[in-house]
Parts: structure tokens; C-alpha cells; sequence
């Protein structure tokens, strides 16, 4: 691989730009192989000046949830970035992740396999994918979209989601996804390649930290931000993650944070700073 392009989505008001920030620095610690990140945005972020920010189309913009994203699978409109690796915002990445992009980043189309128990028919997750070949995305996915939404009885595209999720897909993408593929074969990543969801294999466990393959955590869902004081609090990995990628003066994101908040970064010895990490967790495990 010469180069990777990286590609991330951003509007409405879950997110905000440091997440931008904090997905480029966790690329650039992680990553052992040349890239770029590019946005496509809804407004101008405030963000390191050497990620890609370009403007998102206003397909579907008043309709809500991930419908919008699909056009990322048009081949006229994708043409700048023509071969990509698509992630969202609240996912971490995990020391594995540099090898899976490599596994999978010269495939003409590779999904992500949703593996959520809840939705057990529906297979892949608009968390992540990865284009090689902007003219099979365009015919497998694309067209379809466009001709389910050419029905009648599917407008407006709460009454195609309404449709979906009846025949077993959850979701806007995902569900679309799910029924434009359901009789075709590409190639997809999931748990075994050390993709987890936080809700559905750590939360759902009971685990403190993610199994040892992990390539990626995904904190997708309307509550599961990770980039909150008390998810960093309650996880070690997540600390850890936010004292070497999020970079921001004047918040706390850490236990770290805090500390330094309240006593002082001179104050602290690094045996008392330990006991206190372990006091604070122990407290936040109390419902």
C-alpha cells in the first residue's frame, strides 16, 4: 500500500470537533503505513489543519439517522477519493487495526458484519467499510438504494425503514446494506478479526477491556460516547486511550485530567495517583 485514505463523516450535534481531532491523532500513533483523513462535513470544523475536510451532500439531510451516508457508495460522487477506508467517530483503535486495514484495503468492497444479537439477520454495520472499486459499490449498492427509493410505497424513507426492519434489517444504512447484499458475496469483517462492539461484547459481558485481538471498539449507539469523563473513568482502556490521542486544555476527559484539575500535576506521587485511579473505579461500579 502506498498510501490509505481515510474517510469519516460529520453533521448534526452528537459529535463534536474533537472527535475529528482525536480519531487523526489515534491514526497517527497507531498507523504504520502511510495516510490522509478526510471529512466530509456539514459546516467548517475546527480541526488539525492536515485533515481533508470537504463538503457533505444534502441527500436526505432532513430525514434523520445515516441515510445520507450512502452516497459515499456513488461512483460520480466519490470520485476524488476513488479507493477508501470509511470509519465512524466513536469508534477506538486498538494496537491490531494497522494489520486489518491491510488485510482487507486492496478488496474491491468489504463490510463489516453487524454480529448484534438483538438484530440477528441483519449482517453488516454502517460503522465501517472499505471501497476499492467505486463501480461494483455503485452497482451493488447504490443503484438498488436508488431504485428502492424510486417506490412509492417507500416514500418518504421512513416507510422503506419500516419495510426493512419488518424483513429483519435494523438501521438506515445498515439496513440497506443488508437487503441490497442479501443475495451477493463480498468479503466482511467482524469479531474474529477483532472488531467489537462496546455495547453488545464489552458492556453486554461485563468485561473491563477488550479481548487481546482487539483491532478496533466500537461505541456506536445513541448513549455509548466514549469521549465522557465517566466512560473513562469506568474503563482503563478508554483512559488510557483519551491521555494519548485527546488533546484538549481546560477539559477533563481522564482521571488524569481531574487530578491535575484539583491538586496540581506537582502534587501527586505516582503511588497515590495509582490507589486513586483504583478508588474512583471501584466507586463508579456502585449503582
Amino acid at each position: 500500500m502506498k498510501k490509505v485514505n481515510f474517510l469519516t463523516f460529520f453533521w448534526g450535534d452528537k459529535y463534536c470537533d474533537l472527535h475529528v481531532d482525536v480519531l487523526y491523532n489515534a491514526l497517527c500513533g497507531i498507523c504504520d503505513f502511510k495516510f490522509e483523513l478526510h471529512v466530509l462535513t456539514d459546516r467548517s470544523l475546527d480541526i488539525n489543519s492536515d485533515i481533508q475536510q470537504w463538503e457533505l451532500w444534502h441527500d436526505h439531510e432532513m430525514e434523520g439517522r445515516c441515510w445520507r451516508r450512502l452516497r459515499a457508495f456513488e461512483h460520480e460522487t466519490m470520485k476524488f477519493i476513488p479507493h477508501y477506508f470509511a470509519l465512524d467517530l466513536d469508534i477506538l483503535l486498538m494496537p491490531g487495526f494497522s494489520q486489518l486495514v491491510r488485510k482487507v484495503y486492496d478488496n474491491k468492497l468489504t463490510l463489516c458484519r453487524s454480529e448484534n444479537p438483538k438484530f440477528p439477520n441483519n449482517p453488516y454495520s454502517g460503522t465501517i467499510w472499505q471501497v476499492g472499486s467505486l463501480k461494483v459499490a455503485d452497482e451493488a449498492i447504490w443503484q438498488p438504494f436508488c431504485r428502492l427509493k424510486k417506490t412509492a410505497k417507500y416514500i418518504p424513507l421512513y416507510r422503506m425503514a419500516n419495510h426493512l426492519r419488518r424483513c429483519g434489517y435494523n438501521g438506515s444504512d445498515s439496513a440497506v446494506l443488508g437487503y441490497c447484499l442479501s443475495n451477493l458475496t463480498f468479503p466482511s469483517i467482524g469479531a474474529a478479526d477483532g472488531i467489537y462492539s462496546y455495547p453488545n461484547h464489552i458492556l453486554a459481558s461485563g468485561l473491563s477491556e477488550p479481548p487481546p485481538n482487539a483491532s478496533m471498539v466500537l461505541f456506536h449507539g445513541k448513549f455509548n460516547d466514549f469521549l465522557r469523563l465517566d466512560v473513562a473513568v469506568r474503563y482503563e482502556f478508554v483512559n488510557d486511550y483519551l491521555k494519548n490521542f485527546c488533546h484538549c486544555e481546560g477539559k477533563c476527559f481522564t482521571i488524569e485530567d481531574v487530578v491535575d484539575k484539583y491538586f496540581g500535576k506537582q502534587n501527586i506521587d505516582a503511588e497515590f495517583l495509582d490507589s486513586l485511579r483504583g478508588f474512583v473505579r471501584e466507586v463508579s461500579q456502585i449503582s
